[in-house]
């Protein structure tokens, strides 16, 4: 263990490892986010960064080594974008009484961390939705025709233009390009005519094409694109005191296509997105920390981590937002 500024705060080892098993999960299950806006780990809380600009895609210098002996020069093209890091984090209560009561039924430890954990990822899928999905920032394209209709509508051609459009910009293959959408239009896009078509052989028989059957990596192949991301977390919309509303925490009516770099890729490679991580901070995302209080009689407990989500590269660039609902 090691100690945090706060007198008494331990970071929890075994804590954070239980977290991010838990983040491993609920990334199996729809969440998206660092996916979409793959970590970096940065060493300042705030700073500027290199933002990504056409130049650097698509112009051609002159290599050759002149008369004098010389190189020509090319320090390539940049814009500034800045991060500001934000601590953000949840805490619980673990009073002595309540562990012993539920002692027999579950680790109460280890459940807290998870709920807290799930709580502080989810705020960070909703703020990574809303940077990436912003008709605002990006320019949004309309579909053809709305992804609703199945016997007219075409998902796959409205993708394919803008994977091309982001090629034309870039150079930069299909095969790099991730396609980013919510649960409810993937599966309007998966009964579509135009995926059926493209699928009606896969099954034997007479069972047909079932658009149950069709996963992410299916649509990805067909598209021949790196991946397709599909957005299944959700959230209560309404406010404190309303009745709940559960809904998609990525939105129904766009479909965002976007070069996305791996986690830990240099920020020289093309990524539209990234989650800056500032770790002499948070070393983690998230970390676990916790500490008693006499106050709340037993031990409190808190995860957190400290990032920015930001976009890395000149709008429009790197992304081709479609209005899946014209």
């Amino acid at each position: 263990m090691t100690m945090r500024k706060e007198s008494g705060t331990t970071l929890r080892r075994d804590l954070t490892e239980a977290s991010w098993e838990y983040a491993d999960r609920l990334a199996q299950q729809g969440f998206i986010g660092l996916k979409v806006a793959p970590l970096h780990e940065v060493g300042e809380m705030s700073a500027s960064y290199p933002v990504m600009k056409v130049e650097n895609f698509v112009t051609i210098e002159e290599t050759a080594r002149n008369n004098q002996g010389k190189y020509n020069e090319a320090d390539g093209e940049f814009g500034s974008g800045s991060y500001s890091c934000e601590d953000r984090g949840l805490q619980g209560n673990l009073s002595d009484a309540n562990v012993r009561q539920y002692a027999s039924f579950l680790d109460l430890e280890m459940a807290k961390t998870r709920v807290l954990t799930h709580k502080v990822l989810l705020a960070q899928e909703k703020r990574i939705s809303d940077l990436v999905m912003d008709s605002s920032t990006f320019t949004y394209n309309s579909a053809d025709t709305t992804w609703a209709t199945a016997a007219s509508a075409t998902p796959l051609a409205d993708i394919e233009t803008g994977m091309d459009t982001i090629h034309q910009k870039t150079g930069i293959p299909k095969e790099m390009m991730t396609v980013i959408l919510g649960s409810t239009d993937f599966t309007l896009l998966c009964k579509c005519d135009e995926v059926i078509d493209q699928v009606k052989y896969t099954y034997s028989g007479d069972q047909g094409v079932r658009p149950s059957r069709l996963k992410p990596m299916h649509i990805a192949t067909i598209l021949q694109c790196k991946q397709v991301l599909v957005g299944f977390s959700g959230y209560n919309s309404k406010v404190e005191g309303e009745t709940m509303s559960v809904s998609g925490v990525w939105p129904d009516d766009y479909c965002m296509v976007a070069v996305i770099a791996d986690e830990g890729a240099p920020l020289e490679e093309p990524s539209a997105f990234r989650t800056m991580l500032w770790t002499p901070d948070s070393p983690q995302n998230p970390v676990v920390e916790r500490w008693y209080s006499d106050d709340y009689r037993g031990q409190r407990i808190r995860v957190r981590h400290n990032v920015d989500e930001v976009a890395t590269a000149e709008a429009d660039l790197l992304t081709y937002l479609i209005n899946t609902t014209p």
